[in-house]
């Protein structure tokens, strides 16, 4: 088992590897790609290699802790396409919230669902 215990997705594989992966995907007609449990090394490799397959990507950040493993701001900036399962961007009294105009900023200007 992994260090980071997802059992789908081995730590110490490499940037030729996740192209690979997305490459099969890819002649398999898949259109889209979700990333879950990422570093932010190997989410920035998988949203590359699926662009450049004409595939659109999803990002589901958070792991089970409800850890980032990549910030929503840096997916978007990476080029992520949609972002699923924003967990810590809130209202009110929150202080989590206070990011949320700008992410949401971020998300219209990179047309990020």
């Amino acid at each position: 088992m992994a260090a980071d215990e997802c059992v789908t997705w081995p730590n110490d594989i490499s940037e030729q590897e996740i192209r690979n992966e997305v490459d099969k995907r890819a002649q398999r007609d898949v259109i889209s790609i979700k990333i879950k449990q990422a570093t932010p090394a190997e989410t920035k490799i998988l949203i590359d290699q699926a662009h450049r397959k004409g595939m659109t990507t999803a990002g589901h950040l958070t792991n089970y802790k409800v850890e980032y493993d990549v910030s929503t701001r840096d997916a978007i900036l990476m080029g992520m396409d949609r972002i699923e399962h924003q967990l810590t961007l809130s209202l009110g009294d929150d202080p989590r919230g206070s990011e949320l105009p700008e992410i949401i900023a971020l998300m219209i200007k990179h047309c990020v669902y």
